[in-house]
């Protein structure tokens, strides 16, 4: 949940793109921001994503690492 750390900030909206790494177990091996959205977010954002768990992209019926990029979008309340 996207909750501005100050009044101008919520008001805004702002976006970014994470890019992070599947493993072959379909754990996130590394994270990166593309593009930030807002840098009090993104810090929370890189932390809770290294628990997010996919379904691991296949080769030949074989796992294999991949990478995803993720939109973020932040929108005012």
């Amino acid at each position: 949940t996207w909750k501005a750390p100050d009044p101008f900030s919520g008001t805004r909206e702002y976006t970014g793109t994470l890019q992070v790494r599947i493993g072959t177990d379909g754990r996130v091996k590394s994270v990166r921001v593309q593009d930030a959205s807002h840098p009090a977010y993104d810090a929370r954002l890189i932390q809770a994503s290294r628990s997010w768990v996919y379904t691991p992209a296949t080769r030949n019926g074989e796992p294999v690492e991949s990478d995803r990029l993720i939109a973020i979008k932040l929108r005012p309340q």
